[in-house]
């Protein structure tokens, strides 16, 4: 059973990073993708620490490999408190994604703030992943009914 898991982990962190790898706009402080709106799906599924392991990596390696080295510690705490805030709060999906989009932007500015040490790249940061957020969002929402059956599947092997 636990072989079945990691290779479930291992394919769905693949998925994540290929979604966000090959499905990006690069911007100049770094890269806008539609990575967010898998991992709030996952986030209502699986098991928060599974949920945690796969998006967190997924984007994380994704982050290395598209060359923002200095994005991956970060992206692996924003992207654990996405899938947190997806898998406990108790509320609808629209309610549930646009507080997770936003909670990530905000911490993605900040992230940006130290980075470039300056409060001036806040503003271009926001700007820049709100686009993601609403984005993510309204794609994850559309993807709901047509993956619902997946989504189901595969809580069914994580349970």
């Amino acid at each position: 059973m636990q072989s079945k898991k990691l290779v479930y982990h291992s394919l769905l962190i693949g998925i994540i990073f290929i979604v966000i790898t090959f499905i990006s706009i690069p911007t100049s402080i770094g890269y806008v993708n539609i990575g967010d709106s898998l991992m709030m799906l996952l986030a209502c599924v699986l098991p928060l620490k599974s949920a945690i392991i796969i998006c967190a990596m997924g984007a994380g390696l994704a982050d290395i490999t598209l060359g923002y080295y200095q994005y991956f510690i970060f992206t692996l705490i924003i992207k654990s408190v996405m899938v947190i805030i997806v898998n406990k709060l108790k509320f609808n999906n629209i309610i549930k994604f646009t507080i997770a989009s936003i909670v990530a932007m905000l911490l993605y500015g900040i992230v940006d703030c130290i980075l470039f040490s300056s409060l001036n790249y806040f503003t271009v940061s926001v700007g820049l992943n709100s686009i993601q957020a609403v984005a993510s969002v309204i794609i994850a929402l559309l993807l709901q009914p047509c993956l619902k059956e997946v989504l189901n599947y595969l809580k069914k092997q994580f349970i």
